[in-house]
């Protein structure tokens, strides 16, 4: 399987909260995204940092955010889709 791995970051009750932790990711050159989810204890918007090419630059940043007092999630692997490869 083809595919790119992403970080969660962190996970937050407030929408500032969540963009507030992407500011500071994007201080130290990494990119990431406030996403909404379903959450039984209210925290509706998680950070996730990526896409990342493998596990190794995964735990590279996992360490920079462990050394920010950020805590994170193992990687998860989406799949790279090739439909739109060849373009003619």
């Amino acid at each position: 399987i083809n595919c790119e791995y992403f970080v969660q970051s962190g996970s937050f009750k407030s929408k500032k909260a969540a963009e507030s932790q992407v500011k500071q990711l994007e201080q130290i050159n990494y990119l990431a995204t406030v996403e909404n989810v379903e959450s039984a204890n209210n925290f509706n918007y998680i950070v996730i940092v990526g896409p990342f090419r493998n596990k190794s630059q995964t735990n590279n940043a996992r360490e920079d955010f462990r050394r920010l007092n950020m805590d994170s999630l193992p990687p998860k692997c989406r799949e790279i889709k090739n439909e739109l490869k060849s373009i003619q």
